[in-house]
């Protein structure tokens, strides 16, 4: 970490997965629950198709209830090997 930055550099071994425009917007609930793993199966999901962007929430019965917008910038990379999906540059808006 530099200046407030963290630096993150994946893997050149694990193939470049690419941007698909027509793919279909991954969505999912309880992003946030305990040992479900949902925002990384959210963002793997957004990686595999190549979706520019996918959504979420944690729709608990109890506040707060918060939604999760996941973006592509023109940096952001995901690669995968073997289904397992690795990413750099998301911006993750938090609502």
């Amino acid at each position: 970490m530099k200046n407030g930055k963290l630096k993150v550099t994946l893997s050149a071994q694990r193939p470049l997965l690419p941007v698909n425009l027509s793919a279909a917007t991954p969505t999912m609930a309880g992003i946030q629950r305990k040992g479900s793993y949902n925002f990384r199966n959210l963002t793997s999901l957004m990686g595999l198709t190549g979706a520019t962007s996918a959504a979420g929430g944690t729709n608990m019965a109890l506040d707060p209830n918060y939604t999760f917008t996941l973006t592509r910038t023109a940096n952001t990379a995901f690669r995968a090997v073997t289904g397992r999906v690795a990413y750099t540059n998301l911006q993750v808006a938090i609502h």
